[in-house]
């Protein structure tokens, strides 16, 4: 089994991610009685911030609580997905291809601001990115990471065992847009 939800845009009144560690919860509770032979899930890289980001401190509890479950396991922290991260920049070259682009699905904020920042980079020559552009990540494709997520489910050596990706080279903000 692969998972990958998590309540990043949640239900108006929610408190952010509050029923992810519950629904967690409940799918190891499931999987365990399913006798499911391995649980596959996709965390982010650990940071010095994870305390201060909601959802790098759910992703350890939920991360702590597969661990704890008894079913076998594969965890991938992964960098950035440039799919995401480059249509966020303004560009819709990463997410061209998607079937369904996380931007472009009906939550309205993300409707509204993928209607605002479409092409950005490729009409007006402006990207979006924080900071001063010099931070550097490992962004990867999110079709890189599907294949290794699909490969964890049957491969020995994966079980019970968190592994790092990232792609394959870290990149300033800048450097992506140029």
């Amino acid at each position: 089994m692969i998972a990958t939800a998590s309540s990043i845009v949640p239900r108006k009144g929610d408190t952010f991610g509050i029923h992810d560690l519950r629904y967690y919860r409940n799918l190891t509770r499931a999987c365990r009685e399913a006798g499911v032979k391995r649980l596959v899930f996709i965390s982010a890289f650990p940071s010095p911030y994870d305390d201060l980001v909601p959802e790098f401190r759910i992703k350890r509890q939920i991360e702590a609580c597969i661990r704890d479950s008894g079913v076998p396991y594969t965890i991938f922290r992964a960098a950035a997905f440039m799919d995401v991260y480059f249509a966020v920049m303004g560009s819709a070259t990463a997410s061209a291809s998607a079937e369904q682009s996380t931007l472009k699905r009906g939550y309205w904020l993300t409707s509204f601001y993928s209607g605002l920042t479409e092409n950005l980079i490729e009409r007006r020559r402006i990207a979006l990115f924080p900071g001063n552009g010099l931070a550097r990540q490992a962004f990867i494709a999110i079709d890189d990471v599907a294949r290794f997520m699909v490969t964890a489910t049957t491969l020995p050596t994966a079980e019970n065992q968190v592994f790092d990706l990232g792609g394959p080279e870290a990149l300033a903000w800048r450097e992506v847009v140029a």
